[in-house]
Parts: structure tokens; sequence; C-alpha cells
């Protein structure tokens, strides 16, 4: 099992049997079969990487950004098992072992595409709209420092109580489209401080790919490669 798949299997662990709540490493140890030095390990990785919380004596809880990586996960695996029941004629036995193998090597891209090309029940790409909105709300709660304090008030009665955007427009005493612009405000201000997030982490893997190749190549040579797969990725 490669550490990416290894990871990915302790997230997907986390969120299927914790949710947002937080979990005991003996619970994780238990349930993915491995000793509890192996899951303090894997914890602090997780940690470093931004994927989980972790608070002695209460346990780990997912971050926004493991939540993300989980509900891929979740995606990918339901959309394996689909084709392959739907399309292959695997019995619904068969196809969850299948899954749970494929679901490690599928890049976003093609999972897309194979939804697409299956055609993908519709509510599962409703349910998915969902997932983006639980997702903004879990950044609300870790992030909502960084807001202005009407845009905290606006979007904790949107996300954390479930009020309509009239119902805050009243309580605000201003109009409905007010009260759209400054939770979109805040919902854009939090996308972009997890964007950077993202970036600063693929720079550091960009720096550690570096530091790797230049012990193989010239650094001109290294340097060069890692500026190939920038224009690639970008």
């Amino acid at each position: 099992m490669s550490m990416s798949q290894s990871r990915e299997d302790y997230v997907k662990f986390i969120y299927e049997h914790a949710g947002d709540e937080s979990i005991s490493n003996k619970t994780i140890a238990e349930g993915l079969e491995v000793s509890p030095a192996s899951v303090s390990e894997m914890i602090n990785k997780l940690a470093k990487k931004g994927l989980v919380i972790n608070e002695r004596y209460r346990g780990s809880a997912l971050t926004p950004k493991g939540h993300l990586m989980a509900q891929e996960m979740v995606r990918k695996h339901e959309i394996w098992e689909y084709f392959l029941q739907n399309r292959l004629g695997y019995t619904k036995e068969e196809v969850h072992e299948f899954a749970e193998v494929l679901e490690h090597v599928t890049p976003k891209d093609l999972a897309d595409r194979l939804a697409i090309y299956i055609e993908y029940p519709e509510e599962q790409v409703n349910r998915m709209s969902l997932e983006k909105t639980i997702y903004i709300g879990q950044l609300f709660s870790f992030y909502k420092a960084l807001l202005t304090e009407k845009q905290q008030d606006m979007l904790s009665f949107y996300y954390e109580e479930d009020l309509s955007l009239s119902e805050i427009a009243e309580h605000f005493d201003i109009s409905r489209q007010g009260v759209h612009d400054n939770i979109k405000r805040g919902e854009k201000s939090l996308l972009e401080y997890e964007k950077t997030l993202r970036l600063n982490e693929k720079r550091e893997e960009r720096m550690q790919l570096l530091n790797t190749l230049s012990e193989l190549l010239t650094y001109k040579e290294a340097h060069s490669v890692i500026e190939k797969l920038i224009q690639i990725e970008d």
C-alpha cells in the first residue's frame, strides 16, 4: 500500500466513523486493524498536511481540507460501484472491493468524465452541491476570524442556524440583496484563504521535489524540470 493510499484510508475512515466529531486513536487502530503506534505516526503526518486537527484527550477531527478529500474519495468509490454494477454486471457484493482499490488511483478529472459517461444519477450531483455548501460552512467554523463582524454574524445565521436570506435581512433591517452580497463576499474570503493554504502547500512540495532532483541532476536541470511541471499544472 502506498503512503498516499494509506493516508486516504485514514481520512476516509475518520470521515465515515466520526463525521464532524473527534475520534480516538484506539478506535482508528481497531477499525483499520493497525497498531496504535502506526496510528499516532499517521495522525501526525495528516496534521502536518492540514488534513486533521489532533487535540490531546479529545482525539482527531478532520479539517475542511480533510473533509473535502474524504468526500471526493467517497464520490469516486460510489461512481465506480455504480459503473461496475450497472454497466459491467458485477453483483452488489463484488463491486465494493474493486471500488476500494480504484478510488485511490482515479484522478478527479477521470471521475468527472466517468460520471458523465455513465449518466450518474442526478440526486448524486445534488448531493455534491450540498457537500460544497457543507464545506463552506466548515471553512467558516475554522476561519471566521478572517471576516468582518457583520459577515461573521450573517454567515453564522446562514450556516449555523440555517436561517433564510429573508429572515437574516429582517434581523439586520437591510435588503435581501444586501445580505446575499455580504454572505458571498464572506464566502469568497474563506475560499481564497483556503486556496492560499493549498498554494503554500504546493510550493513546499515543489521545494522538496527540487531538493530531491538536485541530488540526481544539476540544480539548473532540476529547476527546469520543476518549471515544466508548473506549466503542465497551470
